[in-house]
């Protein structure tokens, strides 16, 4: 099971618990106010939680893949390695500091595409 999402309210985690098995998606209860579904359900748990406005307790981006168009997106940090470094001292040339521009890494969870 993936975890959907994580509340610090049980009251609110019960609540979209019974949202999702009342739109026939099964979902799991953890002790700690985490919400899980089953892999194949998640498309149309997101829905549910993006209709409740709770995407941003969510550990995911809520971004669709480019390739596969699935929500199951994560954020990776910071790619350092794609960082421009033209771009850093054209700056630090200018204006005496540089700086730092830097590229977020999103990883989708189903085909592993990066991007």
């Amino acid at each position: 099971m993936l975890i959907l999402t994580q509340l610090n309210r049980r009251r609110e985690a019960e609540a979209l618990a019974d949202i999702l098995r009342t739109r026939g998606v099964s979902s799991r209860l953890g002790d700690s106010g985490e919400v899980a579904v089953e892999p194949d359900d998640f498309e149309a748990a997101f829905a549910v939680l993006a209709e409740a406005e709770l995407v941003a307790a969510s550990p995911w981006t809520g971004e669709a893949c480019p390739v596969c168009a699935s929500h199951q997106v994560r954020d990776c940090g910071v790619d350092w390695k794609h960082a421009s470094w033209a771009f850093l001292l054209l700056t630090a040339a200018l204006l005496g500091l540089p700086l730092l521009w830097r590229r977020r890494m999103h990883r989708c969870q189903v085909c592993g595409e990066g991007w």
